[in-house]
């Protein structure tokens, strides 16, 4: 089973693309490079971690051609980041039926708070190479006014008014409660509502879902899957992301030419 990637690696062009923007945090990246070695991503020699090259923060770029049928990389299943290997599964668990909800991402967004928070969290090189929550630039964050005056005859107000209402009833009736059962695991920021909303913010982002094995299952419940959400995103899909039984695979899916790097 297959599906297709949010962010592709890189256009399939042989294109001059820009450097980022950004000012890569070294250390960060340096750290995650040797978590992915030491937990046996087999990230190909063909690709290089980093900001050159990308067009966001960090992303992952062609240092040779790389042909179709290739693996650029795998994500162990023990490292994927949900409420089945996250530190606080237990407690999730023995909970599950008081966290239901319409959106199903209560136990994700739960793991995600505790482990964010968490110092000596398994995903610490992962969750310190993310965005910046502070710095997230969407309608569900700003003011009341700026969604009215610059979302004007959209239709989009509406949208993210019922979002924003469901988020908030979800995290009152829900997450706060667990939140305040578990007090010892959860530092003060998880009692706002706005660390939740970005939390919310960052799987609607950069999660991905697995495909049900039968097409009238249900849809499966997000998670997180380190490296393969700080690829490149751009229009053109050149790899997929298959999930296998031991590992996640990103494959090629067409020729992918090496960057050319070119600063303006």
């Amino acid at each position: 089973m297959s599906a297709s990637i949010k962010r592709p690696a890189n256009s399939v062009e042989e294109n001059p693309i820009k450097l980022s923007t950004f000012k890569a945090n070294e250390h960060s990246l340096n750290k995650f490079k040797e978590w992915i070695t030491e937990n046996s991503f087999n990230l190909s020699p063909k690709v290089n971690v980093g900001n050159e090259g990308s067009c966001a923060q960090y992303g992952a770029v062609a240092l040779e051609d790389i042909e179709e049928g290739e693996c650029l990389f795998q994500i162990p299943r023990s490292c994927l980041l949900m409420p089945q290997t996250s530190t606080i599964s237990q407690q999730i668990q023995n909970d599950k039926d008081s966290l239901k909800s319409s959106s199903g991402w209560v136990p994700l967004l739960l793991s995600l708070m505790y482990e964010y928070n968490n110092p000596q969290s398994k995903w610490r090189p992962y969750l310190d190479l993310v965005p910046d929550f502070k710095q997230l630039d969407l309608p569900m964050f700003w003011t009341e006014t700026e969604r009215k005056s610059l979302l004007k005859s959209t239709g989009v107000i509406e949208a993210v008014d019922k979002d924003l209402k469901n988020i908030s009833t979800e995290f009152n009736d829900i997450v706060l409660p667990f939140v305040k059962k578990h007090s010892h695991l959860f530092g003060e920021c998880s009692l706002s509502l706005e660390f939740y909303k970005q939390m919310v913010a960052f799987v609607m982002a950069y999660s991905f879902t697995e495909p049900p094995d039968d097409e009238f299952d249900d849809s499966p419940p997000p998670m997180m899957v380190p490296m393969a959400d700080i690829l490149n995103h751009v229009a053109k899909n050149n790899a997929q992301l298959s999930f296998e039984t031991d590992a996640l695979k990103m494959v090629a899916t067409k020729t992918i030419k090496k960057v050319v790097l070119r600063e303006d």
